[in-house]
């Protein structure tokens, strides 16, 4: 998922290139900041309750949400309710994230994973970044969000292709 996502700095450069001044740039992470810990409880709540998948996927999709009105936001006020979705997005996804690591990984390896589940994070977020960043300025800054919208359903079908049932694979596959 980390690819999908970019560094806090671009939505700062989208708040100014929709024309909110440097002096209110600070917003852009109040408001991502205040929806993602007014949300982050709650949702870890329902996870606990209804389980955590659906709700990573409802992340995702808003991730998507997030991305397509941060693209294509003419106005402060619609950047702004991207940036907001955005905080929502990470209210769905960060804690349900941490608590999948830790449920997977052994007591005496939970340390472990952590640091290489945040080791793949950074990496992949560099990436995403480094993409971005890429397209941002020589293409359009479009383009470097709607890019983002292919990695979550790559993801999803990445992983569905490696735990499909043996039965499921086309005749000739293992």
């Amino acid at each position: 998922m980390s690819l999908a996502r970019f560094s806090d700095a671009f939505l700062i450069l989208r708040a100014g290139e929709a024309g909110m001044s440097l002096a209110m740039a600070p917003m852009v992470l109040v408001v991502m900041n205040v929806v993602y810990s007014a949300s982050a409880w709650p949702l870890g709540a329902l996870s606990d309750r209804f389980g955590k998948t659906g709700l990573l996927a409802l992340g995702f999709a808003v991730l998507v949400a997030a991305d397509l009105v941060l693209a294509f936001a003419n106005g402060q006020a619609a950047m702004l309710a991207g940036v907001a979705l955005w905080g929502l997005h990470m209210g769905l996804t960060q804690g349900l994230l941490a608590a999948m690591v830790a449920d997977a990984a052994p007591a005496e390896l939970r340390g472990t994973a952590f640091g290489v589940f945040n080791l793949v994070s950074g990496l992949a977020l560099l990436l995403g970044n480094t993409v971005a960043g890429a397209l941002w300025y020589p293409m359009d800054r479009r383009l470097a969000l709607v890019q983002a919208l292919l990695w979550p359903p790559l993801r999803c079908w990445w992983r569905w292709r490696a735990n499909r049932p043996k039965a499921c694979a086309p005749p000739g596959q293992p």
